[in-house]
């Protein structure tokens, strides 16, 4: 443990370092004197603070939703933890990077007051996200045994611990489309500098993870858990698109049918995975047998999904494909 400590340490020294080098070729320099008298300095704390509390929030509800699990059987914790990386990881991956790069334009037509030009990048972003997570969710719903067999069964990780992390993913899963809708929506609120309307929704979708899953945990366990945290995302996607939806010109009934294709093209995706990963079963064997199930069956989602978005001709494709290839090549 130390190890991985001093080397999460390191790593994040040297993103530090490199963030320093790059920001200084572009003529930036740092200085380490604080101008506390600076007026910035004072709206930027003063537009801080809700942030603070947002994120206190959120450890709140990670502490009570661990304490709920404890007291369920052994490996509840570690199925949490590991089917939460596990949806984590497209969020991470590609949500956040469309969120970095729509966050500038946002607060570009924020600070001119173009709001139908705010309202249209933001109902842009909402489709970018879906094109992503709608597939994302249910190809990691279709393929999540074979997957965490593949990442994580070995040692004391035996098959009752996958089958116990695979209900969770399910439960998760269910939740994927609007955790990433929330980054969206919430930088759209960031962006007209209003941080307070976010903590407040967010103060609201605790008190709903909380009820859901203090509901929950005794009938379904650590999936009570799961499935409260998907719930607790949808009501924060409501509770936002509606906060939004009164101080911008947001036209969400035209998502809808944006919405609707995604997810019959996701459909077959998820359909075609899950006979790929079928029919690797039954050909291949050996000790690679778990890796071809899982890279046949992806392969044959994503083949046919970008079949059917290609038929479909979405203007959005080509936006996801470039920040993709930015995304490989950063």
């Amino acid at each position: 443990m130390p190890a991985v400590a001093a080397a999460m340490l390191a790593g994040a020294g040297v993103e530090a370092l490199m963030a320093l080098t790059m920001a200084s070729r572009t003529g930036l320099r740092h200085r380490w004197s604080i101008p506390w008298r600076h007026p910035g300095l004072l709206r930027v704390f003063t537009l801080s603070v809700p942030m603070m509390l947002g994120g206190l929030a959120g450890q709140a509800y990670l502490i009570i939703d661990r304490r709920l699990a404890s007291a369920l059987e052994p490996g509840s914790i570690s199925a949490l933890a590991f089917a939460s990386k596990l949806v984590q990881l497209p969020l991470g991956l590609f949500v956040i990077a469309i969120t970095t790069v729509l966050y500038p334009l946002f607060s570009e037509y924020a600070s001119r007051r173009d709001h139908p030009a705010l309202g249209r990048s933001i109902q842009f972003g909402l489709r970018l996200v879906a094109l992503i997570t709608i597939p994302a969710s249910i190809g990691l719903v279709v393929l999540r045994e074979p997957i965490i067999r593949l990442l994580f069964q070995r040692g004391e990780f035996d098959a009752r611990a996958t089958q116990l992390t695979a209900v969770a993913v399910l439960c998760y899963g269910l939740g994927m489309l609007f955790i990433a809708a929330n980054q969206v929506l919430v930088r759209g609120f960031h962006a007209r500098q209003d941080m307070t309307t976010p903590v407040l929704i967010g103060g609201a979708t605790f008190c709903v993870n909380v009820l859901c899953a203090v509901l929950l945990v005794r009938p379904w366990g650590h999936a009570g858990l799961a499935l409260a945290n998907s719930i607790g995302a949808i009501s924060g996607t409501v509770l936002l698109a509606a906060g939004l939806g009164r101080a911008l010109p947001l036209h969400y009934a035209g998502l809808a049918g944006s919405l609707g294709r995604m997810s019959l093209a996701s459909l077959a995706m998820g359909g075609s995975a899950y006979l790929g990963h079928l029919g690797a079963q039954q050909v291949f064997g050996g000790r690679w047998n778990g890796l071809l199930e899982v890279g046949v069956g992806i392969g044959a989602g994503c083949l046919v999904y970008a079949l059917i978005l290609w038929r479909l001709r979405l203007p959005e494709i080509q936006t996801v494909l470039t920040l993709v290839r930015e995304r490989i090549r950063s």
